[in-house]
């Protein structure tokens, strides 16, 4: 049986969260001085690209826009087994190692407010909204989806606009926690990435625009290190490497990718292949990991929340 498995995909994945990993042990100054809105800064847009390619083409190969309900058959227990599930663990494991270190310290670090119910861990730690978007994306794909085959340009049209909108309209009006919170501010890699999941080719007439895209998204981020050292004058209030102006450039690295990247298994890349496998799993140990005090040493950190987050996926999986 042919399989319709992209091992560039999990490749991706792969380096994607250790960038995210990279993110949150490298000490800020070493960041700004090697650029980091250039690699590790795009690794939350490179997941939501491949979240809405992966999706994207898995929904394609199974025809589903052509069910009469938008949620497909047992969509929502598949996403459930694969994603409430663990995130339950962690939610568990959060309020265990919480009340641990509060019984060994007398300091309590525990957070409990509304973004609980967006999922968030008892103890917040970095990247956590990414999980929630997570929860929003399963829920809102189907939806896109149907839409995009009807009208796939109107689709990608309409989602680079709402980000647009949603993040000019909260980013002056509302906290910056709280719209990260919220998936309307990262549609537009989502759309790009449910584009090319009809068709990743780098030099295809369909992605002419992509390309043109890419290249404005880099001279984007360029402008910004070059007027703007801080990184806060020629954009929104959101993150540089997160917004409109920058998605075209994660989809341009993840296109890249699924050109270059081998697409047969080779021995040395099994690891890496299975940490992208792995990389939701690995997502939420490390938001408990640096949620405390970590070892403040990027080896031992980065080695930590993968083997730890890769035999939490082994024992669940």
């Amino acid at each position: 049986m042919k399989s319709y498995h992209l091992l560039q995909v999990d490749i991706l994945k792969g380096l994607a969260i250790i960038a995210v990993i990279l993110w949150h042990t490298v000490p800020i100054s070493i960041q700004q001085t090697t650029l980091f809105e250039f690699h590790i800064g795009q690794s939350i847009p490179v997941f939501l690209v491949l979240m809405g390619l992966n999706y994207g083409m898995s929904f394609t190969r199974q025809r589903h826009h052509r069910d009469k309900s938008v949620y497909p058959p047992n969509y929502l227990l598949k996403q459930f087994n694969r994603l409430v599930i663990p995130f339950l663990i962690a939610f568990a494991a959060s309020l265990i190692l919480g009340h641990w270190q509060f019984l060994a310290t007398g300091i309590s670090k525990f957070r409990f407010n509304r973004y609980l119910l967006l999922g968030r861990l008892p103890l917040p730690g970095p990247g956590n909204y990414f999980i929630s978007l997570l929860f929003q994306f399963t829920l809102l794909f189907p939806l896109l989806y149907r839409f995009y085959r009807s009208h796939p340009q109107l689709t990608l049209i309409l989602t680079l606009l709402t980000d647009l909108g949603f993040q000019i309209i909260t980013g002056y009006y509302f906290p910056f926690a709280s719209m990260t919170y919220f998936i309307f501010a990262y549609l537009s890699p989502i759309g790009l990435g449910i584009w090319i999941s009809d068709d990743h080719r780098l030099l295809s007439p369909r992605n002419k625009l992509m390309a043109i895209g890419g290249i404005l998204s880099l001279a984007y981020l360029i402008l910004n290190r070059l007027v703007c050292p801080d990184l806060t004058c020629l954009y929104f209030p959101n993150w540089t490497t997160q917004n409109v102006f920058s998605a075209f450039y994660a989809l341009f690295l993840v296109m890249l990718g699924l050109r270059f990247l081998p697409r047969q298994k080779i021995a040395w890349l099994n690891p890496l292949s299975f940490i992208g496998k792995a990389s939701y799993h690995i997502f939420l140990t490390q938001i408990i990991y640096f949620s405390f005090n970590p070892l403040q040493s990027v080896v031992l950190d980065t080695l930590i929340c993968l083997s730890v987050g890769s035999l939490f996926y082994k024992i669940t999986n």
